[in-house]
């Protein structure tokens, strides 16, 4: 019996950290493997459907290290989380968790310290979010010993230079695809000349994926003009202090772009203290905190994950490999978006709701 233990693991990067060559866009991977799109539809399928239980019994439980970065407003990595677990649960997989949970801007030496106790125990399965390039190549390392399989969680984008031995599976919501809807609701709800800033994540793989990104995406327009574009270290209270800074600066803003729901947060909190509602300031991910804040009028839009999708993903991809099914997993799977604003009905919110959180939020069922 295969013996499955399960590692996953966040790393703190620097602003040189790694290069956006290094990364295919998922757009431009498919279009060089459209037989990989044709795995990850298929895949869809399987995620979005009822469980279909392990077809055979279990000598061993799975062992399952698993460490997030989850101490932070948004409530995805919990809900992944739990949505893994209840999947496992209807698959029939028996297993037992070690949990972990870490800050975003955590020390790289307490990481470091989590991933050897990690390895000490001979993992079969990591799954890993990676933000730096030193550590691309300490996976590179484990990659090319083809002894333990790696699950990529919240990174949709293929690491190049990993073609060769590539993870078991990249899962999560495409960053550029949720950029891109919020991209054109602003183009949308500003149709004149507009001032806008950039609270943007610490510099990495996700501030270039959600904040270059949506920046790349409004130069094309040459109505929008960005007045200022700055870093946060990943807390509210940090993009409180930007966004005060911004509109001290930059009084005649439009709107202030937030890559992240604590940025999010952090940035309305802001304009709250300053009485500007005229400034317009989105969510990023669609959680719990940022469905409230948009019924608050707190926040202007936000681009909701589909969340337990991704926690069912990562279940479904443990069995797969049970069954000696590995071939069906996909290298790329890719959750769904909706739009929500201030404006989107209470009714259509709650089908999301239920869609969205339909393992992770017991109110739902």
């Amino acid at each position: 019996m295969l013996r499955i233990t399960i590692l996953s693991l966040f790393f703190l990067c620097t602003a040189q950290a790694h290069s956006r060559s290094d990364f295919w866009r998922l757009e431009e991977y498919w279009q060089k493997y459209p037989y990989q799109q044709e795995l990850s539809e298929s895949f869809s399928n399987i995620v979005e459907n009822p469980p279909t239980p392990l077809s055979f019994t279990q000598d061993n439980p799975v062992f399952i290290y698993f460490i997030t970065p989850s101490r932070q407003l948004s409530d995805y990595w919990r809900r992944s989380r739990t949505a893994f677990t209840e999947r496992l649960d209807e698959l029939s997989i028996k297993y037992k968790i070690k949990s972990y949970d870490t800050k975003a801007t955590s020390q790289e030496a307490q990481k470091r310290k989590l991933m050897q106790r990690a390895l000490a125990e001979n993992p079969d399965f990591l799954i890993l979010t990676l933000d730096t390039a030193p550590e691309h190549d300490f996976i590179r390392r484990i990659l090319n010993q083809k002894k333990t399989r790696i699950i990529v969680q919240n990174v949709t984008n293929p690491v190049k230079s990993w073609h060769e031995n590539p993870p078991l599976l990249y899962v999560g919501f495409d960053h550029e695809s949720g950029t891109k809807i919020l991209a054109e609701y602003f183009k949308k709800t500003f149709p004149g000349k507009t001032k806008y800033a950039v609270n943007n994540f610490y510099p990495g793989y996700i501030s270039d994926v959600r904040g270059h990104s949506f920046i790349t995406m409004l130069e094309k327009n040459s109505r929008f003009e960005l007045l200022s574009h700055v870093y946060t270290d990943a807390t509210q209270g940090s993009a409180r202090s930007n966004a005060l800074n911004l509109v001290d600066l930059y009084p005649k803003l439009n709107f202030i772009y937030a890559s992240a729901t604590d940025i999010a947060i952090g940035t309305s909190k802001a304009l709250q203290r300053l009485g500007r509602e005229d400034i317009k300031v989105n969510g990023w991910g669609g959680g719990s905190m940022e469905l409230q804040a948009l019924a608050k009028g707190e926040l202007d839009v936000t681009v909701m994950r589909m969340n337990d999708d991704n926690g069912v993903a990562m279940a479904e991809a443990v069995k797969l490999v049970l069954e000696k099914k590995e071939e069906l997993v996909p290298v790329v799977y890719s959750g769904e978006f909706k739009l929500v604003t201030s404006k989107t009905s209470p009714l259509e919110i709650e089908k999301f709701i239920k869609h969205a959180f339909r393992y992770s939020d017991p109110h739902v069922k």
